[in-house]
Parts: C-alpha cells; sequence; structure tokens
C-alpha cells in the first residue's frame, strides 16, 4: 500500500515538473526608467517602460514595492520633489518582474552675485540672480552660513562697508543650493592738502579734504602714523614753522586711506641790500632788510658764511672800502635763509682832463683833476699805461704837439681809479664836427641835436638832403637841429687860415612804437563779479582803441577813456594809437567771470525777506532792513521782501553795476556812472543828486539817506541830515564808503578810517591807527578789516554785535541790526551777534562768494559749480510768510 502511494506521489511531481517548462515559468522584464534615477535642478517627467508586450506596469510612490493592486502606470510621472519609485511589470501566465526602483532627489542651482565682490571705493548694489526658478533666496551679511531663517532676499542690496555676503537658494523638498559667497571691501580715499610739500616762504593755512563721501581725516605733524585718535581735521591748520604733515582718511567700516606725508619747510627770505653791490667812489652806508617778518640777520665783512653767531644786523653797515658783505636771515623754527652775497668796490674817481681832449691849433696848458679827496694822480705822456711809479702830478703842464696823455689816481686803502686817456692833435686843419647825442642810438622820441667843434672860432655847416655841405650850405648856430624822423646830417667846418675839416656823417634813425597796453585786473584769475578793467599806455600822447568782440582793435574801434566794465566772461583786445608812431602791439585779455551763482537766506521771514528768486546767474546781493535787492549776472537786477514803499519794485534794463538795500529804499549804479534810486523817498533819499564833472564809482544806501563815492575820490550824500549824516568830509582820498542807519563810516586812501552822523552808541568813535582795507557801517554799530584780515568793531553792543570775533581768516563781511555775517577766506559763514529769529542756523560748508546782514535775516550767494559740495540745510529753504 505505501509503495502505490508513493508511485502516486512520484508521478504527480513528473506532471508538475512537466507543467513549470512551460509558459507560465517565463517572468517579465524588469521596468525601466526614463530619464534615469537621479540628482536634478528641474523637475522631471518619468517614463517607465518595459520591453515586452501587453505588460501592465504597477508603481508606487510611498516606497513599497507595487502589487498587482497598486497604481497602473499609463502617462509620465510629474516629480517635482524627492521621491522613490518603485515599479513592477504583470501579465498572464508570467511571472511578475522584478521591482524597479528609481531615487529622485532635486537640488537647488547655484546662484550668482553681481557684482562677485572685490575691492571698491564707492558703495555698491548687490543683484543675487537665482539659476532655478522658484528659488528663496537667504542671505547673510555676517559671514555666516544662511539657513532658511536667515532673511530674505527681495531686492538689490547696498552694501556701504567692508561685508562678507553669502547666500542660499532653497526650495521645499529640494536640496539646498551651494553657499555663493561675496567679499566686499571698502577703501578710504586718500585725503589732499592744498598746497603740496615743498619749500615756502610765508606762513600757510593747510586745508585736507577726503573725496570719500563721510570719511574723516586725522593728522599728525611729529612723524608718527595717523590714527582715530590722532588730531582730527576740521578747519584750515596753521603752519608757522617747518612740519612734518602725516594725514590719513577714516570712515566706519572701511579700509582706512593710504598715509600721505608732505614735508612743509618754512625758509626766511634771503636778505636784500640798498644800495645794491657794486662799484661806488665813496664810502656806503648799506641798509639790509628781509620780507619775513620777525627774523633777524646776521652778517659777516670778511667773507665768511654767516652764522646764528655772527654779528646781528641793527643799522645799516658802513662800507668805506672793497669788503664782501655776506647776510643771511634766521628764525625760529624756520630754515635760514640763502646767503646773500654783495661785493663793494670803493673806487677812486678818474682823472679828468683840462682842457679836454681834442684838436687844437695851439699850443695847451693842461690841468689834471681827482674829484676824491686825497688821491693822488700820476700819468704817462706818450709811454704806455700808468702806475704807481709813472709821474705824479703836481702843477700843470704846457704840450705843443700831438700828445697823448694817460692817467690814473690811488688812494690807500681803495681800489685804483680806471685810466683816463686824452688824445690831443695841435695842428692847422680845424677839428671835424662832432654829435650830440649818439648817431648809432636807436631813438623812439622826437630829439635835438647838436654841432660842435675843438677848434675854437670855427664855422660849422651843415646839410638834411644827403649833399656834400660847403661854405655856402646852412650854417649851424646856437640853436639845435629838430629831428622828427629818421634823418641824415652831413657836416664840415671852416676857419680863416685853417684847412676845412674832414665832411662828418650821422644818421639818426627815430623809430616810434606805442608801447603795448596793460590790463588790471589780472585776466588771468577766475573773478565771481563784474569787474572794472582799466587800459594803461606808457606812450605819452597815445590812444588806446579796443574790442570785446573778438575782432582786431584798429582806429575806428571804441576809444578808451574811462574802464571797460564787464559782468561775463569777455576777450578784450587792445592797440595803442599816435600820429606818426606804428601802433602798438595788440594785447588780449580774456576775463572769466562764473555767473552761476544762487542765492540762499536763513532768518525773519515775516515779510518773505527769504523768499529768495529761483535760479542762477546772480552777481551780487545787498540787504536792507526787510527787503534784499540782487544783481544779475545779465546786468538786470532782482528784488523782494518788504515792498510797503515799492523798494522791490526795481527798474528796467540791463546796464546795472553794483546794488544797496538801505531802510526802505534801494540804490543801484549803472555802467555809465550814473545811479538811479526808488522806495521810499520822505526825505529825499532817492533824489539822486545830477553828477556834474565825474561819476559816481561806488554807492550805499542808508536808513533814510544814500551815499556814494565819485570818480574823484569824493562823497556826495542826500536825505534825511537830523544827525549830521549827509554832512560828509570835503577831501578827496576816499576809497570805501558805507551807510548806517543814521551815520556813515568811509575809507580812505591811506588806510584811516573816518566817521560822522548819530553817536548815540559810539559808532562814530572809528579807531585812529591806519592798517584797514575794508568797512562796513550796521544799524548803530561799525566794523572793519584790517590789512591782516582780523576785524575790529565799535558801536551798540546790546546783542553782542560790536564783540570783535577772533582770527584773520575773513574776506567778506557784512553788519546788520543787531548781528553780523562774514565770509572766512575758505567761503565758510561766519556770524555772531543777536542770533534769533533763526539766524543761528547759518548755512554749512564753503564756496560762499558773497554775504548781507539785513535786520533780523542774512542772504549769501554761492557758486552752483560748489554747491554740490555743500550741505543744504532745511532751515534755509525759501519759506512764505
Amino acid at each position: 500500500m505505501f509503495r502505490h502511494i508513493l508511485l502516486l506521489i512520484l508521478a504527480g511531481l513528473v506532471l508538475f515538473a512537466c507543467d513549470n517548462t512551460s509558459e507560465s515559468q517565463q517572468q517579465v522584464p524588469t521596468p525601466t526608467f526614463n530619464p534615469q534615477p537621479g540628482t536634478y535642478f528641474t523637475p522631471q517627467n518619468v517614463q517607465i517602460n518595459v520591453s515586452y508586450a501587453q505588460i501592465s506596469i504597477r508603481y508606487t510612490l510611498d516606497g513599497t514595492d507595487p502589487t498587482e493592486n497598486s497604481t497602473v502606470y499609463t502617462a509620465p510621472i510629474p516629480v517635482t520633489a524627492q521621491a522613490t519609485i518603485k515599479a513592477r511589470g504583470y501579465r498572464s501566465k508570467m511571472k511578475p518582474s522584478n521591482v524597479a526602483t528609481g531615487n529622485y532627489t532635486f537640488r537647488v542651482g547655484t546662484m550668482y552675485l553681481n557684482p562677485t565682490g572685490g575691492t571698491f571705493t564707492t558703495p555698491q548694489t548687490v543683484t543675487i540672480i537665482p539659476a532655478t526658478a522658484g528659488t528663496v533666496i537667504h542671505y547673510t551679511t555676517d559671514g555666516a552660513e544662511p539657513t532658511d531663517a536667515s532673511p530674505t532676499y527681495t531686492a538689490p542690496l547696498l552694501i556701504d562697508r567692508n561685508t562678507v555676503l553669502k547666500a542660499k537658494g532653497f526650495i521645499a523638498g529640494w536640496t539646498p543650493g551651494e553657499t555663493v559667497s561675496g567679499n566686499f571691501s571698502f577703501n578710504t580715499a586718500a585725503p589732499t592738502m592744498n598746497y603740496p610739500a615743498g619749500t615756502y616762504y610765508n606762513p600757510l593755512n593747510l586745508t585736507m579734504n577726503s573725496a570719500t563721501e563721510g570719511a574723516s581725516v586725522f593728522y599728525t605733524t611729529d612723524g608718527s602714523e595717523p590714527t582715530e585718535a590722532s588730531s582730527i581735521y576740521s578747519e584750515a591748520v596753521s603752519i608757522n614753522s617747518s612740519a612734518t604733515f602725516k594725514i590719513k582718511a577714516f570712515k566706519a567700516g572701511w579700509n582706512p586711506s593710504a598715509t600721505v606725508t608732505a614735508d612743509y619747510t618754512l625758509k626766511a627770505v634771503a636778505p636784500t641790500y640798498n644800495p645794491g653791490p657794486g662799484t661806488f667812489y665813496e664810502s656806503q652806508y648799506v641798509s639790509i632788510s628781509t620780507t619775513t617778518a620777525d627774523a633777524e640777520i646776521r652778517y659777516t665783512t670778511n667773507g665768511s658764511e654767516p652764522t646764528t653767531s655772527s654779528a646781528l644786523y641793527s643799522e645799516p653797515v658802513q662800507i668805506s672800502g672793497t669788503q664782501t658783505l655776506k647776510a643771511r636771515a634766521f628764525k625760529d623754527g624756520w630754515s635760514g635763509s640763502n646767503v646773500s652775497t654783495g661785493t663793494y668796490t670803493i673806487k677812486v674817481n678818474a682823472p679828468a682832463f683840462n682842457p679836454p681832449q681834442g684838436s687844437y691849433g695851439t699850443p695847451q696848458l693842461i690841468t689834471l683833476s681827482c674829484v676824491t679827496p686825497g688821491a693822488e694822480i700820476r700819468y704817462t705822456l706818450n709811454a704806455g699805461t700808468p702806475g704807481p711809479t709813472s709821474l705824479l702830478y703836481s702843477a700843470p703842464f704846457m704840450i705843443s704837439s700831438n700828445t697823448t696823455i694817460q692817467a690814473i689816481a690811488y688812494k690807500e686803502g681803495l681800489t685804483p681809479s680806471a685810466i683816463s686817456t686824452g688824445y690831443y692833435t695841435i695842428i692847422n686843419t680845424v677839428s671835424p664836427p662832432e654829435f650830440n647825442p649818439d648817431p648809432s642810438v636807436v631813438y623812439t622820441e622826437p630829439l635835438e641835436v647838436t654841432l660842435s667843434c675843438d677848434t675854437p672860432g670855427a664855422s660849422i655847416y651843415y646839410t638834411l638832403d644827403h649833399t656834400p655841405p660847403s661854405i655856402i650850405s646852412t650854417m649851424y648856430t646856437i640853436y639845435p637841429i629838430q629831428i622828427t624822423q629818421t634823418t641824415e646830417i652831413r657836416a664840415i667846418a671852416y676857419k680863416d687860415n685853417m684847412n676845412p675839416s674832414p665832411i662828418v656823417i650821422a644818421f639818426y634813425t627815430v623809430e616810434r612804437t606805442v608801447a603795448t597796453p596793460t590790463f588790471s585786473p589780472d585776466p588771468s584769475v577766475l573773478y565771481y563779479s563784474p569787474q572794472s578793467v582799466t587800459l594803461e599806455c606808457t606812450t605819452p600822447g597815445a590812444t588806446i582803441r579796443y574790442t570785446t568782440d573778438g575782432s582786431e582793435p584798429t582806429e575806428s574801434s571804441n576809444e578808451y577813456s574811462d574802464p571797460i566794465y564787464i559782468t561775463s566772461s569777455a576777450l578784450i583786445k587792445a592797440k595803442g594809437f599816435r600820429d606818426s608812431w606804428t601802433p602798438s602791439p595788440t594785447a588780449s585779455a580774456q576775463y572769466q567771470i562764473e555767473s552761476n551763482n544762487q542765492i540762499f537766506a536763513w532768518g525773519l521771514n515775516d515779510e518773505g525777506q527769504c523768499n529768495v528768486p529761483i535760479g542762477m546767474g546772480f552777481l551780487q546781493i545787498d540787504a536792507g532792513a526787510a527787503h534784499t535787492v540782487a544783481l544779475r549776472s545779465n546786468g538786470s537786477l532782482a528784488a523782494w521782501g518788504n515792498n510797503s514803499n515799492q523798494q522791490c519794485n526795481f527798474p528796467l534794463g540791463n546796464n546795472y553795476v553794483a546794488v544797496s538795500a538801505g531802510g526802505n529804499h534801494s540804490l543801484a549804479l549803472k555802467a555809465d556812472g550814473t545811479v538811479v534810486a526808488w522806495g521810499n523817498n520822505e526825505d529825499g533819499q532817492c533824489t539822486v543828486p545830477p553828477p556834474t564833472g565825474y561819476t559816481y564809482q561806488a554807492i550805499s544806501a542808508g536808513g533814510n539817506f544814500s551815499l556814494a563815492l565819485t570818480s574823484l575820490n569824493t562823497i556826495v550824500a542826500w536825505g534825511n541830515n537830523d544827525d549830521g549824516q549827509c554832512t560828509v568830509p570835503t577831501d578827496s582820498d576816499f576809497i570805501k564808503v558805507s551807510a548806517g542807519n543814521a551815520h556813515a563810516l568811509a575809507l580812505r586812501s591811506n588806510n584811516t578810517l573816518v566817521a560822522w552822523g548819530n553817536n548815540d552808541n559810539g559808532q562814530l568813535n572809528a579807531p585812529a591807527d591806519n592798517g584797514y582795507s575794508d568797512i562796513a557801517a550796521g544799524y548803530q554799530h561799525c566794523l572793519a578789516k584790517r590789512t591782516n584780515g582780523s576785524l575790529v568793531a565799535w558801536g551798540d553792543n546790546s546783542s553782542g554785535q560790536a564783540t570783535s570775533p577772533g582770527g584773520s581768516n575773513y574776506s567778506i563781511f557784512s553788519a546788520g541790526k543787531r548781528h553780523n555775517v562774514a565770509l572766512r577766506t575758505d567761503g565758510s559763514i561766519f556770524t555772531w551777534g543777536y542770533d534769533g529769529q533763526g539766524l543761528a542756523t547759518v548755512p554749512s560748508g564753503t564756496g560762499y562768494i558773497d554775504i548781507s546782514a539785513g535786520e533780523d535775516f542774512s542772504v549769501a550767494l554761492i557758486s552752483a559749480a560748489r554747491l554740490k559740495k555743500n550741505v543744504r540745510p532745511s532751515h534755509i529753504k525759501p519759506k512764505g510768510k
């Protein structure tokens, strides 16, 4: 039985094995993916393929193995994030395929920076550009690695200091991109100084500047390297002794600039001598001087080099013999000057002969003389050069034949004289005529020619027409021959019982060319205001003709008589003319006047006095009580502010050259030297006296009166005279005038001051010394500038307006009612006195070229070319009432 069962089992196994060798034993090929699994930078559409027909592909996306119940693949699978695709092929009567696994990952593309980094001198705007669409960019600026919690990039970044910028891209479900990094470094521009290193002969005001906005300049003078703990530059540094400056610019977050070094050597000016070195015939007292203030002079007379221990100069040095004078100037902290050397020769005067050398018809008694007291004379007669052992002259001697006399003078301690030579001819032929002046010189003026003959009693005859002269020609008398042009003179001399002289010829050349005209002021300077150009010609009687359109001047061009007033850039050409003279060479002067100037105002604005006109092109401004008048570069006027008395109703035209604003009236000076006035005239302050025999050259409007300076340098006044403000001094040496409320101030040509009118607050108590160069009269106080640039003040000091400010760097200044305003030499504004009503909020920066103080407001004029270098405060913007 058991055996039977075993056989049955074996038979079944054989049948089963035979069934497994049929189609049901084949397996479906493993599916493949396209694209291949891997890491990508963009979403993918994945195809699943199998190389067999009638295959059903099942797949999963959750990491599980596919079954016959899984999703059937029918179309490419979009994959936009990390994914694992598993796929399996099925077909009836076949074994399912092996499971195909595809791992798909995504990485954000690497972005880039623009610019990528580097070293810069200006702030940079950085753009971060992604490589993959949809990227969210996170960044850091402190060098840290960006994460998805870092700031999100949304717009270009402004990098304005040393920065390490790092950025990274993120997309949900993607691997973040690589970190991109940019190192941004900023170098501060090296500062500059207004004076190059070198040797100077005067103290310097040194200014420093860096082109990097916001940078500060630090400096040292002891040779050490500047740091931010060194001295910071804020205003011009005075250099009064030799120094080494090192300067460096710093800015927060920026690399410091390179160090700039400049060695400044202040050197004394070499002394000069008066009289200068040379040959003299008597003792000399030599004055020694130097233009270096406070320097001492040391000198020697033995040829050695002067040192600080040499003789100190205090009074003129006596030179009584041949000596070499050497002098040098010394000043503490300065280098000693170059050595000035002067050789002084005290020489004996040359002997003189009487009678003078010449031809004579009779023997002559010769006298020798020397004007040097105590000198002895040695001489020779036809025997050559005289010396110390030659004949000693003691008394006159007679010569009766042709003789050559040579003589020299000696005196102990002095250089021997030059040798005097006298040629004497004793003959019976009349001596030839002689001409005076020298005919070999080319003359530029008419001249008078005299003729003479050494033969006593001889008569001279001459011709001017190139013919030989004879006894029938014109006889020369005591009257000189007048020569006005190039002329040939021929002359002969006659005397009874003697042979006539030979004919002598003199050719006089007269070439008269008019001197080239000169210009003043200097045309090489850039001006910011109108200029009065004067022309001069040194040829007496010459007429100057000029043009301003670039054409060549001719005798029909404009004739120069008064200064040429120019308000804008102009080319002036000038030429000198005189009858019968050659015209001068043409002189040219190109004057440059910058007129793109703009007006600022600050302070009280209750009458619109700070509502300045918009635009540029102004040349001069002047503030009154509550209004301002301005001159434009085209010669026209502008005015604004209080107009209750029509003081702002300025006249039209473009021939004005200066303006002045008073209490409630205004003045303007025309190019022809006349004055116009408008506004309040209740005291006649607008009734201008007609000029008689003069023109006006300067104007100043006061409270209720007006002043003008004439071309004769006299003063004219009109208007209210209750306090004697119109009772002007009668002198004619004034060069500047200024009108206050009821007083006036003037500057004389000798640099002294004079004041008149109301003196309630001591405003007439002007300093009595000289040395002043400019003036300004306020309401009841006065200002004046000394020639060294410092200011003095006096009068009403109720608000500190008469307290003199320190310093000596002022150029222009103006006195108001109770405050003053001034320009420093660097173009910055300084104000003192009453500081209410917004007067304390002064415009910052430099480059201002004109200022004026009103009652409680101020105005300033600045070149637009310099405006961009200044910070324009909001408080000086024009405001309405």
